[in-house]
């Protein structure tokens, strides 16, 4: 059975669509089907084979384990009452080779990247979160273990995403903090813990959980490890420093002096954990590290305007914290 689906959807602010007709997508679907049915079975499974196995085959996991007759699901009753350590360590390493095998199948370029839940759920109604983007740790989760499997590929659906938040969320940045930008300008975007590939930028359908600038700050380090990994100057310059930057220039303009004269964001909140505080650990920390990123990123690609350098560095001097240790020695 050959099963083929297609869309009119086309991330590209504001309108999402590809202007494709019915008729145009019922052809192509059908195009699709056609060719494939005309290669046939073996060669269709060829071709998956190869493509999925470039990828797969890059990484071997040996921590001891020990084949089993076992299935899965056997091996997964076993780890919880009598498997044998070798079973255990079986069942690890299936594991970390299946979330390999899930990123392959859900991220790979010109692809929107692997979201909260994946689409392919068992319901019609009630999704849980919509199957949208939470930038609360959700994605950065994801995409966490991506470059030490060795599927650097598999990130460019993320960094490519997180660009197209730059537009729609210039229009946040001015709603919120009042930060412009005109016309062939980048001067700040923000987005927040709930974001979806239609432009949702704002801070959720509830403030009390929604609000959290710091999501860009902290999935731009997920970004920022794609050059880590790969030293590819070239990509940085063109794909990641440009957000880097913009997200800079906007913390540049709307953190203010606390009484002692530092600079701190306000409202600041830690997703589910809160409270609202001007400055708080979890943003102070994420703004320093984008401050230690974009700086270096500068240098790397050569940016000209070291006024702006100097600034970002001035900045991230003057920060509260990041981190400060309480009386009773806690952060």
């Amino acid at each position: 059975i050959y099963i083929s689906a297609d869309t009119d959807y086309k991330n590209q602010y504001p309108h999402y669509r590809s202007g494709e007709t019915d008729q145009q997508l019922a052809e192509s679907v059908a195009k699709d089907v056609l060719d494939a049915s005309e290669m046939g079975f073996e060669i269709v499974k060829d071709r998956h084979l190869t493509d999925y196995q470039r990828l797969f085959g890059r990484v071997t996991l040996d921590i001891g384990q020990t084949f089993s007759e076992k299935t899965t699901d056997e091996l997964l009753a076993a780890y919880k009452t009598d498997a044998s350590v070798e079973e255990k360590k079986l069942y690890e390493a299936l594991l970390y080779q299946y979330g390999r095998y899930l990123t392959i199948a859900s991220s790979r370029e010109g692809d929107l990247p692997s979201n909260l839940q994946g689409v392919w759920q068992n319901r019609t109604t009630g999704i849980a979160w919509g199957s949208d983007y939470h930038m609360n740790v959700n994605l950065q989760m994801n995409y966490w273990p991506t470059y030490s499997a060795n599927l650097a590929e598999c990130a460019i659906p993320l960094i490519d995403y997180v660009n197209s938040l730059r537009e729609p969320g210039r229009v946040t940045a001015e709603a919120y903090f009042g930060i412009k930008s005109e016309p062939g300008e980048a001067n700040g975007f923000s987005a927040h813990t709930q974001n979806t590939p239609f432009g949702w930028t704002c801070p959720g359908w509830a403030f009390s959980w929604g609000w959290s600038p710091a999501a860009v700050p902290w999935i731009l380090q997920n970004c920022w490890d794609y050059y880590d990994f790969t030293r590819d100057e070239e990509y940085l310059k063109e794909n990641i420093y440009p957000m880097m930057k913009e997200e800079a220039v906007l913390y540049d303009q709307m953190m203010i002096e606390d009484e002692g004269g530092k600079l701190v964001s306000s409202p600041s909140f830690s997703p589910e954990h809160g409270p609202y505080t001007s400055g708080n650990t979890y943003e102070q920390s994420l703004i320093w590290q984008l401050y230690e990123d974009v700086i270096e990123a500068a240098e790397i690609v050569g940016e000209e305007d070291t006024e702006k350098i100097n600034g970002w560095k001035s900045n991230q001097e003057r920060l509260k914290g990041p981190i400060e240790i309480g009386t009773d020695g806690q952060i």
